[in-house]
């Protein structure tokens, strides 16, 4: 929601910066957006006025009352509670059964600073410089990882019990190498995978990849992101001009995408 109202603002040529919720503000962790003191009359008047401005305006405080309905804190930038440099730190994978194992929304989250970080890079060298540091935050923190087996970790820190969890980290990991070339990066998605994940196939009978160590039932949450990594491995080992390793890559991928196709519905719909 803070990057929806971002943009909503930077479309309306409004003067606005996303920055961490300032601990003078508020102790929880979060993301806010800071107005430029030449635009904190438009917003404060279209509050007094009852909405009664331009639209531009109105879209502005409408966005940024919305967002604070649903979102308490994003990323903590700070070390609060003990906590630093991942996302929505509380209780979210302090153990393995905290919220239902939300390792995977650390990803997901992760997709939306470098999304965020990916519009700004070119013009604003403070901002990326920050937004660079968060990633690194998170890196070292390794995800805020709950695992404590350090067999299904790795050698990376970022392996998981559950497959689908670890693909989505890895694909994480990839889009921030994308994003600063940074090759610390990709050097943990691609030893992530190959310790981690892939290994896991010879655990099943079908050879496609198990929802978790704990649990080798194979499934389409898991196989298909699982598919995205292997054939973005590939493309990198093809850019590098490694086609051998592009095509062993190759072949995990459509080992994992034949999962998805063996449950799809007549529809083209994946059930579970």
């Amino acid at each position: 929601m803070v990057i929806k109202a971002d943009n909503a603002c930077r479309q309306s040529g409004l003067a606005i910066k996303v920055i961490p919720v300032p601990p003078s503000v508020s102790s929880d962790c979060g993301m806010c957006l800071e107005i430029a003191a030449a635009e904190v009359e438009p917003f404060k008047t279209a509050i007094i006025l009852k909405f009664s401005r331009d639209w531009p305006f109105v879209l502005y405080a409408t966005v940024l009352l919305g967002a604070g309905l649903f979102i308490e804190r994003f990323y903590c930038s700070e070390n609060r509670n003990g906590y630093e440099g991942v996302f929505s730190y509380r209780e979210y994978n302090a153990t393995g059964s905290a919220n239902s194992n939300n390792y995977w929304q650390q990803a997901h989250a992760m997709a939306a600073m470098v999304e965020y970080y990916n519009r700004i890079k070119a013009t604003d060298a403070e901002e990326k410089a920050r937004i660079e540091g968060y990633f690194q935050k998170w890196y070292d923190k390794r995800g805020n990882n709950y695992e404590g087996n350090q067999n299904w970790r790795g050698s990376t820190g970022f392996g998981n019990d559950f497959t689908d969890d670890t693909c989505w980290i890895i694909i994480a990991l990839f889009q921030m190498y994308d994003a600063t070339g940074n090759q610390t990066y990709y050097d943990a998605a691609k030893q992530t995978w190959d310790e981690c994940v892939w290994p896991r196939h010879e655990l099943t009978q079908s050879g496609w990849l198990p929802w978790k160590w704990s649990d080798l039932g194979p499934n389409e949450c898991t196989n298909g992101p699982a598919a995205i990594a292997a054939a973005t491995l590939a493309q990198y080992s093809r850019a590098a001009g490694n086609e051998e390793a592009a095509q062993e890559y190759i072949d995990q991928a459509c080992t994992c995408f034949d999962q998805n196709i063996d449950v799809m519905a007549s529809d083209g719909t994946l059930g579970s």
